[in-house]
């Protein structure tokens, strides 16, 4: 085989590695976001409780004072 095979078998293999790499970049990127709407969700819903708890721990508090 001469130089010019070897540098185009190389190349190819150069761009079908960084195809595979950038999938597996998105895939994960992509899962990423979805966990984060999901995390967004959770404290937004949560809010409400937290506050509640809160307001009742301190309302327990100025009782027993």
């Amino acid at each position: 085989m001469e130089i010019k095979e070897w540098i185009m078998i190389i190349s190819a293999i150069i761009v079908v590695t960084g195809w595979f790499i950038n999938s597996y970049l998105n895939r994960r990127h992509e899962i990423s976001k979805k966990r984060l709407t999901y995390r967004l969700e959770t404290l937004h819903s949560f809010i409400p409780v937290f506050y509640h708890f809160h307001h009742q721990k301190n309302l327990l508090l100025m009782m027993k004072s």
